[in-house]
């Protein structure tokens, strides 16, 4: 059983891109799943992150907890947008890192 304090949407694509008939490619097109409720967890936080030329930027990683019910939506993608309800994530995209299913709990866990 999971806490829901967010809410997930994993980016599907329904158009694969390719090239036309000059060569120049064609882009896929994508659109979000439905809203997912699910259990976002803080792995690290850097609030202090820097790049090269020294901008500064936030760097996170989280563990997010979902129902096992849903691993068709979530398993085959490669970016998720995550809403946290307590305001700490506010609609943000994430590269997915690691999708594990929990079988033993009826669970998946995306690393992000």
């Amino acid at each position: 059983m999971i806490i829901p304090n967010g809410i997930l949407q994993a980016k599907m694509i329904t158009k694969p891109g390719g090239r036309d008939e000059y060569g120049y490619p064609i882009p896929a097109e994508a659109s979000w799943s439905d809203p997912i409720r699910c259990q976002v967890v803080p792995v690290s936080v850097d609030l202090q992150a820097r790049t090269g030329g020294g901008s500064a930027f936030t760097d996170a990683t989280y563990t997010v907890l979902l129902d096992y019910v849903d691993r068709e939506t979530v398993t085959g993608s490669e970016v998720v947008k995550i809403t946290a309800l307590d305001g700490l994530i506010k609609e943000q995209e994430f590269f997915v890192i690691k999708c594990i299913p929990l079988v033993a709990v009826r669970q998946i866990e995306l690393l992000v």
